[in-house]
């Protein structure tokens, strides 16, 4: 970095003044992705750098590539991206270059896990000569804006007449005359996924439609495949709240989308997203080890808090951060908990560490002080204390009882 060219003590004036000229978001990150500097006002939810994991890993990697490029994202959403001194990254953004539907800005939080938030209109061409000053006053190398402009990432070439085709779809959405399904159709495949209620999910899947599937592109077949990547990606999100863990529904949630984007007819591409939907919903079935027969109207903010304890009962759980993790209030949280389970939630915490210790009890020789750890417990007299209010007997004398149930029904 030439610091001579430009005095980097004075980059946050620089930066601040960015984000006054551009009205967007402007997001410093270091290159292990740690945010140093969020300017514009968003949230940490509102960032989808800081919600999605996979999207920060990918700029940053092909930010060791490039030094400043455009990356595009979703539906004509960019982010501006362009090295930093001490190989910090700037990044701005979203943005997009012409007016979304509401679909298209649902979809680009959905898929990022976000607040929704309006995304800017801003040219990209003025985005790319703002990278461009940047990098000139960091470097002082210069770079032609359209060379930048050409790294933009899009399947078809980007041009004008393709902009204002888009547009000309966006406008003749015939939406007033046949209304889009409500927000229940989604409510509903997400709950169905949460419990991993198979019968119920295909039954939704099968189910006709009481308005219009939304249109986000000209071609018939393209607009089927972004409409399937969106509702793969809204399982996905349902499959991470029941709670799958990311690199497995990333993984499995990729290979559905290139399987979709290698598809030709929509009786394939349908059937494609389909076996991702029962995917999801048979491995968050497999998963749950303490079952509750979650109903449509059981609140969602519930089965997130139900299952975000269950996937950390080895971890120190404290009610008042769990409600904070959920946005509501701890009153809030023991309310629903007494309404769905009966149980308050530290009730609820003990007797879910007692039954899934019960596992250790069976298969391992470990001493009852270090199962007690283990669970969570912060000490042997607490959890035998718990485990006998529940089951009757002391751990020791059920271990027992349970090895030797075990041991015959293994000698069978």
């Amino acid at each position: 970095m030439n610091d001579h060219f430009f005095n980097k003590d004075d980059s946050l004036f620089y930066l601040q003044t960015m984000e006054h000229i551009t009205s967007l978001p402007i997001v410093l990150l270091d290159k292990d992705g740690n945010i140093l500097l969020n300017l514009g006002g968003w949230r940490d939810k509102d960032l989808a750098l800081s919600q999605d994991k996979i999207l920060k890993e990918d700029i940053i990697k092909k930010a060791q590539d490039n030094n400043i490029f455009i990356y595009y994202d979703i539906f004509c959403i960019h982010f501006g991206v362009v090295k930093w001194f001490d190989n910090n990254i700037v990044v701005i953004g979203p943005f997009t270059d012409f007016e979304l539907s509401p679909g298209a800005v649902r979809a680009f939080s959905i898929k990022h896990n976000t607040a929704l938030k309006p995304i800017s209109k801003f040219d990209y061409t003025q985005l790319a000569a703002i990278l461009v000053q940047i990098n000139f006053l960091v470097t002082g190398q210069k770079i032609e804006v359209n060379d930048i402009i050409e790294t933009l990432i899009v399947k078809d070439e980007l041009n004008q007449k393709i902009n204002d085709q888009i547009v000309k779809v966006l406008m003749r959405h015939i939406e007033i005359v046949t209304p889009h399904n409500d927000g229940s159709w989604e409510v509903i495949r997400r709950k169905c996924i949460m419990r991993g209620d198979i019968d119920g999910l295909n039954k939704h899947i099968y189910a006709p439609f009481s308005g219009k599937r939304g249109v986000i592109a000209q071609n018939p077949i393209r607009n089927l495949k972004n409409l399937a990547i969106v509702d793969v990606t809204v399982s996905s999100r349902a499959a991470l709240d029941a709670g799958l863990d990311s690199e497995t529904v990333y993984t499995i949630s990729d290979g559905y989308i290139l399987q979709i984007e290698e598809s030709n007819t929509q009786e394939e591409i349908e059937a494609i997203a389909n076996l991702a939907h029962n995917e999801f919903c048979n491995l968050v079935k497999n998963i749950k080890e303490n079952g509750v027969n979650f109903s449509i109207n059981t609140p969602e903010v519930f089965v997130k808090a139900y299952n975000y304890i269950l996937r950390n009962l080895n971890q120190k759980l404290n009610v008042i951060e769990i409600a904070n993790l959920m946005g509501i209030s701890h009153d809030y949280l023991e309310k629903l908990f007494k309404k769905e389970l009966g149980q308050t939630v530290l009730s609820f915490i003990q007797s879910s560490r007692v039954q899934r210790s019960q596992d250790l009890l069976k298969k391992s020789n470990m001493p009852i002080s270090d199962i007690a750890l283990v669970m969570g417990f912060s000490n042997a007299s607490h959890y035998i204390k718990v485990y006998k209010e529940k089951y009757h007997i002391t751990p020791s004398k059920h271990r027992i009882r349970m090895k030797n149930k075990y041991l015959a029904d293994e000698i069978k």
